[in-house]
């Protein structure tokens, strides 16, 4: 699994992150990658097509799901 999060504050729900990748872990066991992603102002951060505005915000996203990626491969390749 791997977190993002948006809010319309500056912080982007960075705080809420860290609970629920521990509650994610403790209580289901579930593997979280340590990429993670937190976008501040999001009724912002789109522009008309829905893409991010800022290209950081979206390499930031492409790190965590290549992450993600990576983490499901490795594990179907342990199994099988």
């Amino acid at each position: 699994m791997a977190l993002l999060s948006a809010s319309p504050g500056p912080g982007g729900a960075l705080r809420s992150m860290n609970y629920v990748r521990q509650y994610l872990q403790m209580a289901f066991q579930m593997v979280v990658v340590p990429q993670q992603f937190a976008l501040g102002k999001a009724h912002e951060a789109f522009d008309e097509a829905g893409a991010l505005r800022d290209t950081r915000a979206a390499q930031s996203v492409g790190q965590a799901v290549t992450a993600l990626t990576a983490m499901a491969t490795a594990l179907k390749t342990a199994k099988g």
